[in-house]
């Protein structure tokens, strides 16, 4: 999963994720914190934070 710039096309973040052939929720964005669940990888939320050009990831909570 990546995060674009939408002015210039460019990678500011970017999380491995797999999906695999399993129907997946949408991931959801609540101001700065990103929450993604997927078939055997849980639920995980991410606080991001600017830093230059790039966000930065931090995890803040996972339930597996």
């Amino acid at each position: 999963m990546v995060g674009l710039n939408a002015a210039d096309g460019k990678l500011m973040w970017e999380i491995p994720y797999t999906q695999g052939r399993y129907n997946s929720a949408s991931p959801i964005v609540e101001g700065a914190t990103l929450i993604i669940a997927g078939p055997g990888t849980g639920l995980t939320a991410f606080k991001m934070k600017k830093d230059g050009d790039k966000l930065v990831k931090k995890a803040v909570g996972e339930h597996r």
